[in-house]
């Protein structure tokens, strides 16, 4: 009885582990895709499907008192969704932020699927203890995520608030981009 518990439990470890990476790999397809997508805007930008949003908070890094020289930047990337229903260019791909702290430069790149949900966040932080982190999501919940390519514990604390951290700053910027399309109606 035992061992069939014990074989039981370890098959469904390989099971959602082999999900998992499985899960991993389409969203490295997915990431490569969009990567892709929008070099090829920054080559001929004139033919792409891809357009782009900037959003700058103290555009000319004027010091803030007691900060320094203080910037956020975020730039947002987007395609048409469903022409059928809707014309405009309103499926969000990705959201490239950078934070600029006095001599502190801080990056995150958000990558969103055909639906919209979150599935991949990269964080850099050249000056941290921790160069970078490397979250992957699947139907909003945190699947894998490694520091300095490092695989760290889905139920760590420090897992917990990454992940739930990554869901907070997409979701707040995804709502800044939705605020700045503009109604073509």
């Amino acid at each position: 009885m035992k061992r069939t518990i014990f074989l039981a439990a370890l098959i469904t470890v390989f099971t959602v582990s082999g999900l998992s990476q499985r899960e991993v790999g389409e969203i490295r397809k997915a990431f490569a895709e969009t990567n892709a997508k929008l070099a090829e805007m920054a080559d001929h930008p004139e033919l792409s499907s891809v357009f782009a949003v900037d959003l700058t908070v103290n555009k000319h890094s004027a010091p803030y008192p007691a900060v320094g020289i203080y910037q956020r930047t975020a730039t947002f990337y987007y395609t048409y969704g469903d022409r059928e229903k809707d014309p405009y260019p309103n499926r969000l791909l990705k959201i490239s932020a950078v934070y600029k702290r006095s001599a502190r430069v801080e990056n995150i790149d958000f990558y969103f699927d055909k639906a919209g949900k979150l599935i991949f966040a990269f964080a850099s932080d050249p000056e941290g203890s921790i160069k970078e982190t490397r979250l992957y999501f699947t139907a909003g919940r945190l699947i894998k995520m490694t520091d300095d390519g490092k695989e760290i514990g889905l139920k760590s604390q420090h897992a917990v608030e990454a992940g739930t951290l990554a869901k907070k700053e997409s979701a707040r910027l995804t709502g800044i981009f939705r605020a700045a399309l503009i109604d073509l109606d």
